[in-house]
């Protein structure tokens, strides 16, 4: 069996990275799905205030989100990450050019749609002020289609950009994330923006609701963690 590590694409060694408030931004992408009860459990209470006891908890429910059709709630036979992934793409009309994408490659074309349709909320003059302050938060001359390219840039800025466009939104009433930004790790927002993006799409399934930010959420720290190892 292949080791498990950040860039073969698995799971566990993404959450067991995390910080408590990063897992606890997961598991409310996780609480936007309509049969995904994890706070329900009784292991998720034992430890809500430090979840890096049990990433493995958080990984578990993830996998049983990955659904994108009407399914028992209550079904024990989980998916792997991979086919969660995929799950989520699909859900959201992602597709790969290759036969056999990696789940690092589609976890990236995920990131890249997202970005997408937040972008598209804003206008040309709200975009020339985001990569602005994209250009001064980065120190370099970059824009946001170098990062939709793909490749080391997507992997460095992608990360940085997403809590960009999600003050945007927000300081323009675009969407609302219910809650104030104070305080919030830097994925919080993100969650709750991307939970207010998704649901106009026509989900086939009500995890992917959850499936969607949650997989979002691992792919962005991901990529933080895997340039943080290059540096």
């Amino acid at each position: 069996m292949a080791e498990e590590t950040l860039g073969t694409g698995a799971l566990l060694p993404v959450l067991s990275r995390a910080t408590h408030q990063d897992l606890d931004d997961i598991v409310t992408a996780l609480n936007k799905g309509w049969d995904v009860f994890i706070t329900w459990d009784e292991r998720y209470k034992a430890i809500r205030h430090d979840l890096t006891q049990n990433p493995g908890l958080v990984a578990e429910y993830i996998l049983r989100a990955g659904a994108h059709r009407i399914a028992d709630p209550f079904r024990q036979t989980a998916r792997s990450y991979p086919e969660v992934v995929q799950d989520a793409c699909r859900g959201v009309g992602v597709k790969s050019s290759t036969t056999e994408p990696d789940v690092i490659e589609l976890e990236s074309l995920l990131l890249k749609a997202i970005m997408e349709r937040l972008l598209a909320k804003l206008s040309d003059v709200d975009r020339e002020a985001l990569e602005q302050k994209l250009k001064e938060k980065a120190v370099v001359n970059i824009s946001i289609n170098d990062i939709l390219n793909g490749g080391a840039k997507m992997a460095v800025f992608l990360p940085m950009a997403f809590p960009l466009v999600t003050d945007f939104l927000v300081s323009r009433g675009l969407v609302s994330i219910g809650a104030s930004l104070a305080g919030l790790n830097w994925l919080g927002p993100i969650v709750f923006v991307l939970g207010t993006a998704w649901v106009a799409y026509d989900l086939a399934g009500p995890s992917l609701r959850a499936t969607v930010p949650a997989v979002a959420c691992v792919a962005l720290l991901r990529q933080r963690m895997m340039w943080s190892d290059l540096q």
